[in-house]
């Protein structure tokens, strides 16, 4: 398994507008070394938009313009605070990756750590929500997130990705941060291992899914709702001999209990098969399954 890359990133201090005007917040003197540092990273086996991997062994990376969003909470360290809905000491600062490797907040919203002593907890998530240009509105116990219903094109899977992290009581200095990131949404793979009379392979589709979730950052749940959608699976390996074609198709879906259930349709036929039923998805899992298609 390749190595996952951290990248560090330095940030210049200054405190948000909207922020409490109290004293112990304003950004520190220059003689004062308040930097936040951080190491943002992506943790574990990868089935991201980089890798196109039946195994999923290779390593996941940011891409040049990926845009994170950050939260943090201050507190003292008896004291534990919660992440609010709205006006955390940090809120939902955007930092986008740079060519070079490096992460920059856009002019004006830079971030100190505090002057008082207290602690921080950091909330951090992508993709970047800026909430229709009102990005101090989004609420990071209650974020609203959709996979898409057609995942055929890798832009689109790549949309269906939701990554969190998160770092608690960290006090001021000059170590980085570490922020590593993991996977939020589920993986389902089914995988033709016999495919009969048929020069092509259909597109499969993933059924009766729900593709809305409400996510909550403080405490890392994710809650599937809304109505049940029908997902367009990604073809993401195709292998055509002259017996047999075997394909591999991908959905990403919330986290949720449901039916495995396939579908295809073929010659203005339509085909379906339910491999397994009330499946547990867990965030970060993969589900595989074999079918055949005569």
């Amino acid at each position: 398994m390749k190595t996952i890359r951290l990248f560090t990133v330095l940030f210049s201090l200054v405190l948000l507008a909207s922020c409490s005007n109290d004293s112990d917040e304003l950004p520190p003197s220059i003689q004062d070394d308040g930097q936040i540092k951080f190491e943002i990273g992506i943790a574990g086996k990868s089935y991201s938009r980089f890798v196109d991997h039946e195994d999923f062994e290779s390593g996941a990376e940011w891409e040049t313009g990926d845009k994170i969003g950050l939260f943090a909470v201050k507190h003292a360290s008896d004291n534990p605070a919660t992440l609010q809905s709205w006006n955390n000491y940090i809120h939902n600062v955007k930092l986008t990756r740079q060519s070079d490797g490096s992460w920059k907040t856009d002019p004006g919203t830079e971030m100190y750590y505090p002057n008082d002593n207290e602690v921080l907890d950091f909330y951090a998530y992508y993709p970047y929500d800026d909430n229709n240009g009102s990005p101090e509105l989004v609420n990071p116990t209650a974020q609203k997130f959709s996979v898409q219903i057609d995942q055929r094109l890798n832009v689109d899977f790549s949309k269906s990705h939701f990554l969190w992290a998160k770092q608690e009581n960290v006090s001021k200095s000059e170590n980085a941060v570490s922020l590593q990131f993991s996977y939020t949404m589920a993986l389902i793979q089914v995988k033709i291992i016999e495919y009969y009379n048929l020069s092509t392979l259909p597109d499969i589709y993933q059924l009766e899914v729900p593709t809305d979730c409400t996510i909550n950052l403080s405490n890392q749940n994710i809650s599937a709702e809304g109505t049940k959608n029908k997902i367009i699976m990604r073809d993401i390996e195709t292998n055509e001999s002259s017996s047999q074609t075997d394909g591999i198709f991908w959905a990403l879906v919330p986290p949720q209990t449901i039916d495995i259930h396939f579908a295809w349709n073929y010659n203005n036929n339509s085909y379906s098969v339910t491999p397994a039923t009330n499946v547990n998805l867990t965030s970060g899992r993969v589900e595989k399954y074999e079918i055949t298609i005569q």
